[in-house]
């Protein structure tokens, strides 16, 4: 008896089959917004200090260490990707996986408040929880499943929503606690509130308030709109969302055909994307430092300047897709070639081209105090 509801419990579990024209479940894509936004708040309070609090704590420090660190950080996040994706297809629900991605964080933000009293074993403690950091969430495949092919191109624009708030308000807040400065105030178990510490308690509350929106008030359940009619025993009308929902759930007759040449492109268009804004990220933080001579405090001062610039310039992008129909206005080709030729232009003007006279001098070398 005992083994038989384990075994239900584990089956997997198909999406609940709607019809075509089903309206975009909009309350779920603002929740799920909404709690995306508190998460790259977090991704974007903390990474952005991460190397400059290395450099604190330990001098010695290499810009190649750090781009270990990032590395492992993507590589996290792109294996519990791919655990998310299989456990919400198996389950029929992001719901699950979202949850955990919260939790992850939690214990990452835990662990990372605590490396500055550790004796030993800081630069493994960092691996960790930068690692730890790179959990994504499934909130993209949601939103997807969630809107109709029509109003995609908006709610995908919520989703970039999050990404530019995140860069916009975390940075910002960061600038806030620079006037704490280092070490700070002494606090519990030995560790301190000081500009690297106090935004990690922040972004632990944040991530509590994601998961109790994920618990209480997101429907997760993973939807397949279908053109042909549906036979259903009882339907269900949720007011709030306009959704219709079966009580019985049939598979599909035939499998859902794709243009598989057309994912293809897109998976390595992301792909190179991603590449580009990872060597960035990762080259830009111990660059500037060297550049300029920036002790670790100055260049969390700086990077909470730059970055929500960069995050004011994303949401204006996003902001006319969703709110000015960019979408149905720009064809999805065209934006994204407009995309990847501004990463083209940004090597262009910053190549080191031979009419270029002199070379830029390192101020900050590495191993030093900064």
């Amino acid at each position: 008896m005992t083994q038989t509801a384990i075994s239900k419990t584990f089956d997997k579990r198909p999406p609940t089959i709607i019809p075509e024209d089903t309206p975009t479940a909009w309350k779920s894509i603002y929740i799920v917004t909404l709690v995306a936004i508190l998460g790259t708040f977090t991704t974007n309070c903390i990474m952005p200090m991460v190397y400059p609090y290395m450099k604190k704590l330990m001098p010695e420090t290499t810009e190649e260490s750090y781009s270990y660190i990032l590395s492992i950080s993507h590589a996290c996040g792109a294996f519990s990707s791919i655990i998310a994706g299989y456990l919400s297809n198996r389950f029929g629900s992001t719901t699950g996986a979202l949850i955990f991605a919260k939790v992850i964080a939690i214990a990452a933000g835990i662990e990372y408040f605590f490396i500055g009293t550790l004796a030993t074993g800081k630069m493994v403690a960092f691996y960790i929880s930068t690692g730890l950091f790179g959990a994504h969430n499934q909130y993209k495949t949601h939103i997807a499943m969630a809107s109709r092919e029509v109003d995609r191109p908006k709610a995908m624009g919520w989703a970039a929503l999050a990404v530019s708030l995140g860069l916009i308000l975390g940075p910002l807040l960061q600038l806030v606690f620079t006037r704490i400065g280092y070490p700070g105030w002494n606090f519990i178990f030995g560790t301190k509130l000081n500009l690297y510490t106090v935004p990690v308690l922040i972004t632990l509350g944040i991530s509590f308030i994601g998961v109790i929106l994920l618990i209480f008030c997101f429907d997760g359940k993973m939807r397949v709109r279908r053109k042909e009619s549906i036979p259903m025993e009882s339907v269900s009308t949720v007011s709030d969302s306009y959704e219709i929902l079966t009580d019985t759930i049939e598979e599909p007759n035939e499998k859902i055909s794709f243009d598989k040449i057309a994912a293809v492109i897109c998976m390595i268009a992301n792909l190179v994307s991603n590449f580009v804004s990872l060597v960035i990220t990762t080259i830009l933080p111990p660059y500037m430092m060297m550049m300029y001579e920036w002790t670790s405090d100055h260049a969390v001062l700086m990077q909470s300047i730059i970055m929500p610039i960069v995050g004011a310039c994303v949401l204006f992008v996003n902001s006319g897709y969703i709110f000015c129909n960019f979408g149905k206005r720009i064809a999805p080709r065209i934006g994204i070639i407009a995309g990847m030729l501004m990463f083209f232009i940004y090597y262009l003007i910053t190549y080191p081209w031979p009419f270029i006279g002199g070379s830029i001098p390192y101020l900050h070398p590495a191993s030093t105090h900064a």
